[in-house]
């Protein structure tokens, strides 16, 4: 349905009168405005909003875009299955408005699911979309959750054909998980978020919406999340067809000896997240390998300045020492003449609000080692940059599917950052990735057409104003 037509349900006629309205509309008041606008019928439709407007109840803007929610206040239309525990109008904590859509796990014993379906809405053209969907975990019950899922669907009947992602998976990711419980948080959702799909899904013209949420199987144990709404936001025009960052971990010499040669032959400048305390030491990059890549166009950043630090993960170690081996590590780069970094990323992957927290005054972004899917253009969270990490010796990433993830964010935006460690001849461990398999993706990437720029070039041309502002209660 067409801008004008939705502007016309709301009871209005230009783009004008929807920011007039809407001025200084917080996310507090903004979807009592919405459903009094259209009548107050409780009908479950999308409602425009300005590109100027300002979204979350926290006062925290968008970057200019128009932007749809679809709201879960009174009246929203979602349905429950296996919910029983649950309630569709929860007002006992909430992210905006004043409740929330609670999705409880029966605890039944057999990995029990619980969902919630949005009622049809009129096509969504996802195909240069995100979804925002904001999500809390219970924190009483996180150990009972098993994963949470995502699913977009449409045609004939509802979900005629469909895509899924997942998004929460706590035993897996650990303190690596982007969504990490008692906070509310705004997961953007793409098209390369949703990787099992029927075969043909069109992304121009998604109707329905659904939260899958499953428990771990121990009877009398069920898990809960929280939804908070959905919301539709215009891709960065900046990359049309996605973009691609490479980054090596850990400062391993082969991203000299192995990584630099392919990626020369196209002109691909990489990032290195370096640790201070290797560096000289073999099998690790020399001062004189730093050097030539920086003056290359390289980016070089900070990992851990202390390696024992480092294989400790920060989110164990005392804040103080934490935030002083990062200063450490940013003012020894820049002593070397590489400029003072805006980003770096989190030892081991690990992190938690409080290393959020220490590392904002410090840098700008943080990349994590969440290996579940792209990031998006605009980011969601700076301090939570979302990455592929590809193994090969356990094959749940292969040349293939860094293939298929650069297919995606071609054809529907993005940016895919790639996560490696070592390059060797033939990997044994999961930190060490073919060179073989890495010759042939960087020569995908040119085949493709797709731009190739490091950590430092992409966040500088990205606004960071749509920034993920999570509360906890």
């Amino acid at each position: 349905m067409p801008n004008m037509t939705r502007r016309r349900f709301l009871g209005l006629t230009s783009a004008a009168a929807v920011s007039t309205v809407l001025a200084g509309a917080s996310g507090v008041t903004l979807y009592a405005l919405a459903r009094t606008l259209s009548g107050g019928d409780g009908q479950p439709k999308p409602a425009v909003l300005s590109p100027t407007a300002s979204v979350p109840a926290t006062g925290t803007p968008f970057r200019p875009s128009s932007a749809v929610a679809f709201t879960v206040q009174a009246g929203h239309g979602w349905t429950g299955t296996n919910n029983a525990a649950g309630d569709l109008n929860f007002r006992g904590d909430f992210h905006q408005g004043d409740q929330s859509i609670k999705v409880v796990t029966g605890g039944g014993g057999e990995k029990s699911p619980a969902y919630v379906t949005s009622p049809r809405v009129d096509p969504v053209d996802l195909r240069s979309t995100m979804m925002r969907v904001w999500l809390k975990v219970d924190p009483a019950t996180v150990e009972n959750l098993n994963l949470v899922r995502f699913y977009v669907g449409g045609g004939a009947t509802p979900f005629s054909f469909f895509a899924n992602g997942l998004i929460v998976n706590p035993g897996v990711d650990g303190n690596t998980a982007v969504v990490q419980p008692g906070e509310w948080i705004g997961l953007t959702i793409s098209p390369a978020s949703l990787t099992d799909r029927t075969q043909k899904v069109d992304w121009s013209s998604i109707q329905d919406f659904r939260l899958r949420v499953e428990d771990k199987g121990v009877k009398g144990q069920g898990a809960a999340v929280y939804l908070g709404g959905i919301e539709l936001i215009d891709n960065d025009p900046g990359y049309p067809h996605g973009v691609v960052t490479i980054t090596f971990d850990d400062g391993y010499a082969s991203a000299f000896t192995q990584g630099k040669p392919p990626m020369d032959r196209y002109g691909f400048p990489g990032t290195v997240y370096v640790i201070h305390d290797v560096i000289d030491y073999n099998p690790y990059l020399s001062l004189a390998q730093l050097g030539t890549l920086h003056d290359r166009g390289w980016d070089l950043a900070p990992h851990a300045d202390k390696v024992v630090n480092h294989n400790h993960g920060f989110d164990t170690l005392d804040p103080a020492v934490a935030a002083a081996d990062l200063r450490d590590e940013i003012a020894w780069l820049e002593s070397l003449g590489y400029g003072r970094s805006r980003h770096w990323a989190y030892p081991k992957g690990l992190f938690d609000a409080h290393l959020i927290n220490l590392a904002k005054p410090l840098v700008s972004a943080s990349r994590t080692a969440h290996f579940r899917t792209v990031e998006t253009l605009p980011v969601a969270d700076p301090y939570r940059l979302l990455c592929i990490q590809p193994k090969t010796v356990t094959p749940n990433t292969q040349p293939a599917t860094l293939e298929w993830y650069a297919d995606q964010v071609y054809d529907y935006g993005g940016w895919l950052i790639v996560m490696f460690h070592n390059l060797v001849a033939a990997p044994t461990l999961p930190t060490e990735f073919s060179i073989a398999e890495f010759n042939t993706f960087v020569d995908y990437l040119s085949t493709k057409g797709i731009p190739v720029k490091t950590m430092s070039s992409v966040l500088g041309a990205e606004p960071h104003s749509m920034l993920n502002t999570t509360r906890r209660r």
